[in-house]
């Protein structure tokens, strides 16, 4: 495997607000030793979580109310802001069973999980929290380092063995990505494009499950052994394209390892 960057983990935060409580009448929280945990689907690293600390908690005598979708950005928002879980929308990626509604009545969310990237950011208000307030009531309770690896590909038979040749093998290029996510902006920026340039020609950068079967080139996160419909993507392109994995130019991979989070790295074997 060639080099890319992880980029990194899952968290727990904990909210200091117990009295943001009040309000809405519930019999959940941790003055009913019911306290609710933000999470995500059962088999997402997040859920897995919830999951774990549901089960420790109980010989302490907590019944831990598990919240199914406290999940991406809005984790931290939910748990900062003692919110209460938001409303039920089925997730096209994952099964009912994998993803249910949440018990009825829980009340605001009291600790949950979130990636790294997501708790430093926002406790700074910087990033995608830019627009907010910054998060200082956050505090980190545990942490497990879970790579998250950047990989850029091209399917083979585009002839693309580097990201600065999209104009000369395939123009306009479809490009499978998270159009918000800044590593992915900066990835574009180097190769002398961007989203609106690449829009413009007649091609798209886009991360929905329909794009995922019609790309010339790929990049995107992809984390450890998880089954996580988020994180799975590689597994799964890789086994329905054959694809050219491409190197990142060095004075790249030497910006973005600059960035707190991010350290370079080679991809395990398998």
């Amino acid at each position: 495997m060639r080099r890319f960057i992880p980029i990194l983990v899952i968290g727990l935060a904990m909210k200091l607000l117990i009295g943001a409580q009040s309000g809405a009448v519930s019999t959940s929280g941790i003055v009913f030793k019911k306290p609710v945990f933000g999470g995500a689907c059962k088999l997402c690293p997040w859920g897995a979580m919830g999951q774990v600390v549901k089960s420790a908690m109980q010989y302490y005598g907590y019944d831990v109310q598990l919240c199914y979708n406290c999940n991406a950005a809005d984790s931290t928002r939910i748990v900062a802001g003692a919110k209460v879980p938001p409303p039920y929308h089925k997730d096209p990626a994952v099964s009912v069973a994998m993803a249910p509604p949440n018990a009825p009545g829980l009340g605001p969310v009291d600790f949950g999980a979130t990636a790294e990237l997501f708790l430093c950011t926002a406790y700074h208000g910087t990033g995608i929290y830019s627009n907010d307030k910054p998060m200082s009531n956050l505090r980190l309770i545990a942490n497990i380092q879970s790579p998250w690896f950047l990989i850029a590909a091209a399917k083979a038979d585009t002839g693309i063995t580097d990201l600065s040749q999209n104009r000369e093998k395939r123009w306009p290029v479809r490009i499978y990505a998270p159009r918000s996510d800044r590593t992915v902006n900066e990835v574009l920026v180097y190769y002398g494009l961007s989203v609106d340039s690449i829009t413009a020609a007649g091609g798209y950068v886009g991360s929905s499950l329909a794009d995922r079967a019609n790309f010339d080139v790929i990049i995107h996160g992809g984390g450890g052994l998880s089954t996580a419909p988020e994180w799975n993507i590689w597994y799964q392109v890789s086994q329905q394209f054959d694809l050219n994995y491409l190197e990142l130019a060095e004075p790249l991979l030497a910006k973005l390892a600059q960035e707190p989070q991010v350290e370079r790295g080679s991809i395990p074997v398998g």
